[in-house]
């Protein structure tokens, strides 16, 4: 290109950015002829004359906010392209058409990095193409992965660059074409902490092992639920206007009074809304003046709700119960959401974990749990 011919491409380039282009109060930043514009990269549009043209080199000088030390800044096309036509409103718009247009032969999407792209960007794409696989979900600040209809979070660095790898390519570009890369382990872990890369993810407040309601008592339905960001992993329920089998279950216990019976019936639906009780442990306490009425019976029952079937229960020798003194059988051991646990059947009372799904944490409760399941089966 002759040099003629090169001012001309700048004059007529800056022209068209320039009156193309708007200030953040809406105004063009040229009117077309005045030897003045409004900043192309920080101007409001109150001052018209804060910059100075040179049509024929394709730049324009800021004298003001871009100024530093009292010296203005000279600011190119490639400026202007970079802060307003790319990094700006349009590049939400293009970025799918310029880095993953290109595709694998098995369709999975390219990704571009370059040392010239910010890395916020790299990650809000990577993290915007897990999304569209259906499979990855934001559990708390964790990536999550659904495998076999479970939710599995990835807390390893290697999980989360294999689940990237699995579904897209990271390449660079070179002279000769695309040159695809593999990202470390300790990239895919930067990535994944990124908010560009989580923002883009959908949610998962709670997980259902069992029926559960939202916060608008809508019965959520199996897989993920957008609007209450419910991930059920339970099988459908079909909902009855009548509870005559419920009805009929609770005529065959001896409570002691309808209280009682109200009662229980409010602890069955406390598992049914666990949204309202996010970060909350509620409990339950099942008592009984004798042996053998249904203690566990009714305590499987709360569990079935909450995790979607039974759960492990230990029992408790002589000498542990003496401890209890008359307050019953105690134990002590660090509960979390999770998992229902049954503490402990067949005893004068019996205290259970009920409503909102609580874990044993203590090894060694976890160890005589798994040893009576064991046993029993």
């Amino acid at each position: 290109m002759t040099p003629a011919a090169t001012t001309g491409f700048k004059r007529t380039m800056l022209q068209a950015l320039l009156q193309t282009l708007r200030a953040r109060n809406g105004d063009p930043l040229w009117d077309g002829s005045s030897p003045h514009c409004v900043c192309p990269l920080h101007g409001t549009g109150n001052n018209h004359a804060q910059c100075s043209l040179d049509l024929d080199r394709g730049v324009c000088t800021c004298w003001g906010d871009c100024a530093s030390d009292g010296k203005p800044r000279r600011i190119t096309l490639a400026d202007i392209a970079k802060d307003r036509v790319i990094a700006a409103g349009s590049w939400s718009k293009f970025a799918p058409y310029l880095d993953t247009i290109q595709r694998t032969k098995d369709g999975r999407p390219i990704i571009i990095r370059s040392a010239r792209r910010p890395v916020a960007e790299v990650a809000h794409d990577i993290g915007a193409q897990l999304a569209k696989t259906g499979a990855h979900y934001r559990l708390g600040r964790q990536l999550a992965e659904i495998r076999n209809g479970n939710v599995q979070i990835l807390d390893k660095a290697s999980e989360i660059a294999g689940a990237i790898h699995t579904n897209l390519e990271i390449a660079v570009r070179r002279r000769f074409g695309l040159q695809f890369r593999t990202l470390t382990s300790h990239d895919a872990l930067v990535f994944s902490c990124m908010a560009p890369f989580r923002e883009e993810l959908p949610a998962i407040e709670f997980i259902a092992h069992g029926p559960a309601f939202d916060r608008d008592v809508q019965l959520v339905s199996p897989g993920y639920n957008a609007r209450s960001k419910i991930f059920s992993v339970s099988e459908s329920v079909e909902p009855r206007a009548r509870a005559t089998h419920l009805t009929k279950f609770l005529d065959e216990v001896s409570f002691r009074d309808q209280a009682s019976r109200a009662n229980y019936v409010a602890l069955l639906l406390t598992g049914l809304f666990p949204q309202h009780w996010l970060g909350a442990r509620p409990m339950g306490w099942i008592d009984a003046n004798q042996s053998v009425v249904g203690k566990t019976m009714l305590a499987q029952c709360c569990a079935a709700i909450v995790s979607g079937g039974d759960v492990g229960t230990i029992r408790f020798s002589p000498e542990e119960a003496a401890l209890g003194g008359d307050h019953g059988k105690k134990t002590s051991t660090r509960l979390a959401r999770g998992l229902l646990a049954s503490l402990p059947p067949g005893s004068k009372r019996a205290s259970v974990a009920s409503a909102m799904a609580l874990r044993a944490k203590n090894s060694s409760l976890q160890h005589r749990i798994s040893r009576a399941n064991s046993s029993s089966t």
